[in-house]
């Protein structure tokens, strides 16, 4: 009767009668609950796994995802264009971006014009020289994400 289900009366630890649906195990003790170490790891995962892929925007923050010209990168020539990258739509809302010399001197300024992931701006001429991308989004939930992107070209 190794591991069978049975159904019977008997008396708990306090004396009083019990009946009702009970298993055993292979060692002879019963329980009230049939569920094997095997199952309840098989659970533990499938709810693990669940949580970590249920898409939950309000537990996410946005974040720079890429940009052109890259953090750090030195380029040979000026880039035509600008182009970033964010983890969550953008409001248009006290989104901008600005290009700025080694000195902080805004060279060029762009707001966001629509809701997007995704903000491209022309690019001036450039000399030689350091450069940053100052960023300032407003993310759906209300979080303000702010950030600078260094670059340099040769």
């Amino acid at each position: 009767m190794d591991g069978a289900e049975t159904s019977s009366n008997f008396k708990d630890a306090r004396g009083a009668l019990s009946a009702g649906r009970f298993w055993t195990s292979g060692n002879g003790r019963k329980g009230k609950f049939p569920m094997t170490r095997s199952v309840l790891t098989a659970d533990v995962i499938t709810a693990m796994a669940l949580w970590i892929a249920w898409p939950d925007t309000s537990l996410a923050h946005g974040y720079l995802v890429r940009s052109f010209p890259a953090a750090k990168s030195h380029l040979t020539h000026s880039p035509h264009r600008i182009d970033l990258l964010f983890s969550l739509m953008m409001d248009p809302i006290y989104s901008v971006v600005q290009l700025q010399d080694e000195h902080g001197t805004v060279l060029a300024e762009k707001a966001q014009t629509e809701r997007s992931r995704q903000f491209s701006m022309d690019a001036p001429t450039l000399q030689p020289g350091k450069y940053h991308l100052v960023y300032r989004m407003l993310a759906p939930d209300g979080d303000l994400l702010q950030g600078r992107v260094d670059f340099a070209v040769d």
